[in-house]
């Protein structure tokens, strides 16, 4: 039988997670099975059922994302390593990081902020929506959020009789709120700084509202990530096909044991206060 690996004693929060980690577990999996990172990203693929799999880097990265839900879960409390807007900002920027792109903090942490701000009102309404959507048309929110990022959301929302309204700035023509009305739940307002909830809505806890990371959230995520990065681009640099060779215990060793090992803190986040 597999068991969970042994860590230092001043690394608490990794001791014992309370519960499988992951979609489906799968990172308590990788964690126990030690494939290398291209095994566990062709898992990834097929646990969420991709049926267009992009390149293997991507995925990979998305891989090496999600091993500090398991490593450090209350800093990731919260967040995504996998099917949101969010969870490709920090992707993108983990593969140009290791990439030699992207080569300090805090270039990391800026430009994790600027792919942010382009998808955060689409991805506020994208969250509304898949709640709203997902017990009228007998699917799950997972299930919506692998449909083509949400692309047919709007229009199965209008289906239902939702009502969607676009409000665009005049200079730019970009959508800075996204009004949505529910017949059973009253008004929500997506926009850029997080989701506006109707006034006696009792269920906001079931739906995280998107708001651009503070330099304190990426800086630490990143800071949690860079003995493991580091070794990637090392390997990398050396042999363009090292996915395939190094083992998810590598990074998992690297992250648990480098100078952040200790940081079991939640961040402080913006989304906490339910931004108007």
């Amino acid at each position: 039988m597999s068991t969970m690996p042994q860590t230092d004693s001043d690394f608490q929060s990794a001791a014992a997670p309370p519960e499988r980690v992951g979609f489906r577990g799968e990172v308590s999996d990788w964690v126990e099975q030690d494939p290398d990172l291209a095994e566990a990203a062709e898992s990834l693929c097929v646990n969420w059922g991709f049926m267009d799999r992009l390149p293997i880097r991507h995925e990979c990265m998305h891989v090496v994302l999600s091993l500090p839900f398991y490593t450090h879960p209350k800093l990731m409390e919260g967040k995504s390593y996998q099917g949101d807007h969010e969870s490709e900002c920090y992707r993108e920027q983990i593969q140009n990081y290791v990439g030699s792109s992207v080569m300090e903090k805090e270039d990391f942490v800026l430009y994790v902020q600027i792919k942010a701000i382009s998808g955060a009102v689409r991805e506020n309404t994208s969250r509304v929506l898949a709640w709203l959507v997902a017990p009228l048309v007998g699917k799950t929110v997972q299930d919506l959020k692998k449909i083509d990022n949400y692309g047919t959301l709007p229009g199965e929302a209008m289906n239902k009789g939702i009502e969607v309204e676009y409000t665009h700035d005049h200079g730019s023509g970009k959508t800075v709120k996204v009004t949505i009305t529910s017949p059973e739940h009253g008004v929500f307002v997506a926009s850029e700084s997080g989701i506006e909830f109707p006034e006696r809505f009792s269920k906001r806890n079931e739906i995280t509202p998107f708001v651009v990371p503070s330099d304190e959230e990426a800086g630490a995520i990143f800071d949690v990530l860079q003995p493991g990065l580091d070794f990637l681009r090392a390997e990398l640099a050396k042999d363009g096909s090292a996915l395939s060779r190094i083992k998810v215990s590598q990074i998992v060793g690297l992250i648990q044991k480098g100078p952040s090992s200790g940081l079991d803190q939640k961040v402080v986040r913006g989304m906490d206060a339910y931004p108007a």
